[in-house]
Parts: C-alpha cells; structure tokens; sequence
C-alpha cells in the first residue's frame, strides 16, 4: 500500500516537472526573443511569469476547496486514467508547489548573477 501511494505521487511529481518545464521553456523563450536576447531580464521576466501561474493555480484551488463539494472535474475520467488516488485538488497543489520551488530557484539564480555584477 505505502508503494502504490508513493508512486501515485511520484506520478504526480513527474506530471508537475515537465508542466515546469513546459513553462520554463515557454517563457523564458518568449522573453529572451522580445528582449533582445537580455539573459539577466529574460530570466527575471520568467520567474514574474512563474508565480504568476502559481498565484492563478493556488487562487484555483483555493475555489475548488471553499465550494466544499466534488466538483466535476474529480468525477470526470482524465485525473482517474492517469492517477487512481490522486484527484485533481492534490495534482493542482503539486502543480502550484513545483511551480513556486522553480521560480524560487530561478529568483536565487538572479541573486547570484547579480553579486557577481
């Protein structure tokens, strides 16, 4: 039993990584593109972008648990195809935690580019 709950959630760690990355890659193209290929702003426009997603994921579930009853998206197939405990409040909060570590680590990266400076 104590397995299959922790590959449920490593299975929900894996989707919440590559949805990051998925971002990142996003992002962090779009910006270096419409600046010039500035490294240093590009970076701080994708963190901005990050916890922007995170906010809108947390504000999301925040929703979904003040309604209190299921909502339709845990009755539905698609988090049950892929996840057989894990409903879809639990995988938006790994998606909001995965998102606030990545854009917290891009944050602490600028930190260091900047006291090289």
């Amino acid at each position: 039993m104590k397995k299959f709950i922790l590959n449920e959630i490593l299975k929900a760690a894996k989707v919440g990584f590559l949805f990051d990355m998925v971002l990142n890659a996003i992002f962090f193209s779009l910006a270096l593109i419409f600046n010039d290929f500035n490294m240093q702003i590009a970076l701080e426009i994708n963190k901005n972008a990050l916890f922007l997603v995170s906010s809108i994921l947390i504000f999301i579930l925040a929703g979904m648990i003040i309604k209190g009853d299921k909502s339709h998206l845990d009755k539905e197939k698609t988090t049950k195809k892929l996840f057989n405990l894990v409903g879809c409040k639990i995988l938006l909060f790994i998606l909001a935690i995965f998102t606030v570590i990545n854009a917290s680590i891009i944050d602490y990266i600028l930190i260091l580019l900047q006291k090289q400076q």
